[in-house]
């Protein structure tokens, strides 16, 4: 699946989604968001989740659906665990926090809203995906109007 952020003008960047089969998704969005879709991209690239954001594109889903899956009954315990995650990563990696907190904190998270622990979500697999969400987030920053973060991603066989 190949990725395109595109950083527009206002405050705003497009999401530019071309799936293996050929088939596309796109949607413009605020720019505040990018900060989630790259925490995002980190986290399933680094634990193959893929009944996630991505993977739910992947798989077909439209930006507009996908967005509310973990919300409804439609979404599965893996998307509720992944945006659990990935809310934290988007506030605490910025921050500086450690990986060690980031597990802590999560676990207590997880636990709270009775959703299983991933097997990935150890310290040193969330330095890995913070090391990425800091990559990532750093060649977005640095884009002018109209030039695009590409990055293909491989989540693997459904």
């Amino acid at each position: 699946m190949q990725l395109r952020f595109v950083r527009a003008k206002h405050g705003r960047y497009r999401l530019q989604v071309t799936r293996s089969d050929g088939t596309t998704t796109a949607r413009e969005m605020v720019e505040h968001l990018i900060a989630h879709d790259l925490a995002h991209l980190a986290w399933e690239r680094h634990t193959g989740a893929r009944d996630s954001f991505f993977g739910q594109l992947e798989a077909g889903a439209g930006l507009e659906e996908v967005a509310i899956l973990p919300y409804d009954e439609r979404g599965s315990n893996e998307a509720r665990v992944t945006e659990a995650i990935v809310g934290m990563l988007q506030t605490g990696v910025p921050r500086g926090a450690s990986a060690e907190l980031l597990v802590e904190r999560a676990r207590a998270l997880l636990a709270c809203q009775s959703l299983p622990m991933p097997a990935t979500l150890t310290v040193e697999n969330l330095r890995a995906v913070a090391e990425e969400f800091r990559r990532l987030a750093g060649q977005f920053a640095s884009l002018k109007i109209g030039e695009a973060l590409e990055v293909e991603l491989v989540l693997g066989e459904r």
